[in-house]
């Protein structure tokens, strides 16, 4: 199910309106269906640009430090670019390959940070190719990977590669 942080005021209200804007570009617009680190990655990437919050979520229950059980604590938004630093340095951080099929319901804390974090820098980074990966892979129905070697000569493990070294 869906959940929120905070007390049902008016800025958790908008945050679930952005968060869920997201989801509708991820299945509508981009017509990507239920991808989950598509879906909650989008969402947090337009709430982190447009209110600076992550207040809904719809992932697996978790905390960053505790991935498999407990609440999250989503007042470390702010310090998520931290926190994946933490976890690349200590090569601790999921791999694609690992949750790129993975459902919402099962997609942990840690993935959808990453997640958030791999659709911000393809977005500011590498524009263009993400663009024509997103509707190659949702509106044509290709493979992930196979778009990825496509548009920018990466498997799933150099996807990875690449965006550890922008991490650091």
């Amino acid at each position: 199910g869906v959940q929120y942080m905070g007390d049902g005021d008016q800025a958790t209200a908008i945050d679930g309106l952005v968060h869920t804007t997201g989801h509708f570009l991820v299945q509508v617009y981009w017509q990507l269906g239920d991808r989950a680190w598509l879906k909650e990655g989008f969402a947090y990437y337009y709430t982190m640009k447009v209110l600076e919050s992550t207040r809904r979520f719809c992932v697996a229950l978790g905390s960053y430090n505790s991935p498999g059980g407990g609440m999250k604590d989503w007042g470390e938004s702010s310090e998520w670019k931290d926190l994946l630093k933490k976890e690349v340095v200590g090569h601790n951080d999921p791999d694609l390959r690992v949750f790129y099929r993975q459902k919402t319901q099962d997609l942990q804390f840690q993935a959808s940070v990453k997640s958030w974090s791999m659709i911000s820098w393809l977005f500011d980074k590498h524009r263009e190719n993400f663009m024509k990966w997103l509707d190659a892979v949702g509106r044509n129905g290709k493979d992930e990977e196979k778009c990825f070697v496509e548009f920018f000569g990466w498997s799933f493990e150099e996807v990875d590669k690449a965006w550890r070294e922008y991490v650091l």
